[in-house]
């Protein structure tokens, strides 16, 4: 059977007063619009739910019986309502966050972690680490939500906020002939074989990002040697400590992971690593929102001169 609510509520307030009077004054109604709402409910229903007279409103067995479960259905409609409206504000659900290696934007990541789970203690945060092969952390194949990168992530359906820059350090192992140096510029390393991709050759956002990571190509547009491919970090140190490839990484690279033979020399007259925090354009759900905009309040507080990036 099809009911109105509204009649619901109405029968509620009647059978909660006694009283037609105090049920149409307390619903901003006139009495004779109360009256025909509780009548028409009686109809759908083919039952009486009150007695009148002139002198008093009683319930009848059904209108008892009938109040109790419109108690219990109004109160799941209200309750409906107020979960729709949560989750429409990014209150409940479940939040994916990308990111690639544990070092980036770990400070401010998991400032913003923190900060988000206290403020959203209904969203469930759900971190996802991804190899070198994927650089979109998942935004690409749908598996996160929002993701820290490192530019450039060009991609159709990617947008991409900047965070800030890192330094960047040129990898290497400790025995190789440059490892001593106090830095390195490009005029340094021109014969020097350099990471290719593993797997993603034909990936035009993994091919942009890893281009600029390993430097290709060289300033007068000939591409450097390739002498090693790695998907993941620990192929990645497996071959610069074989001395068949360097590389260049991020600064907190050198904090986080301080391998073995291996040495970290500052990049001269290299552009810096953007970290960047990024979210599907086509998947744009409140919780997302909320994230972005918890991470650009935290980072504003320390540099309210950030200028974003696309």
């Amino acid at each position: 059977m099809d009911l109105d609510l509204r009649d619901l509520r109405y029968f509620v307030a009647v059978a909660e007063e006694l009283s037609f009077s105090r049920a149409a004054d307390r619903l901003h109604l006139d009495q004779p619009t109360l009256s025909r709402h509780v009548k028409r409910l009686e109809e759908k229903l083919n039952v009486r739910l009150l007695d009148r007279t002139t002198r008093r409103v009683a319930l009848t067995d059904a209108g008892r019986a009938f109040l109790e479960r419109a108690h219990e259905t109004l109160a799941a409609a209200d309750a409906a309502v107020d979960a729709a409206h949560t989750a429409a504000s990014g209150r409940i659900g479940v939040l994916r966050v990308g990111m690639l290696v544990a070092a980036m934007a770990w400070e401010l990541r998991t400032k913003a972690c923190e900060a988000f789970e206290e403020r959203y203690p209904g969203v469930e945060l759900r971190m996802c680490s991804y190899p070198f092969a994927d650089p979109t952390c998942g935004l690409a194949s749908g598996e996160t939500d929002v993701a820290f990168v490192y530019l450039p992530l060009p991609h159709p359906l990617i947008a991409t906020e900047r965070l800030y820059d890192e330094p960047r350090m040129f990898v290497l192992a400790s025995s190789h002939r440059l490892a001593s140096r106090v830095s390195i510029g490009l005029e340094d390393i021109e014969d020097e074989a350099f990471f290719g991709l593993s797997g993603m050759q034909d990936d035009p956002t993994a091919t942009a990002w890893d281009a600029f990571w390993q430097l290709q190509p060289r300033p007068d547009g000939t591409r450097r040697p390739v002498g090693a491919v790695a998907g993941t970090m620990e192929e990645w140190f497996d071959a610069i400590l074989q001395r068949r490839a360097i590389s260049t990484a991020p600064l907190s690279a050198a904090t986080f992971y301080p391998w073995p033979g291996v040495t970290y020399v500052p990049a001269r007259d290299v552009d810096p690593a953007t970290v960047a925090i990024a979210w599907r354009t086509d998947r744009v759900r409140p919780p997302v929102v909320n994230f972005v905009d918890l991470v650009r309040e935290l980072l504003d507080a320390e540099a309210p001169d950030r200028t974003p990036a696309a």
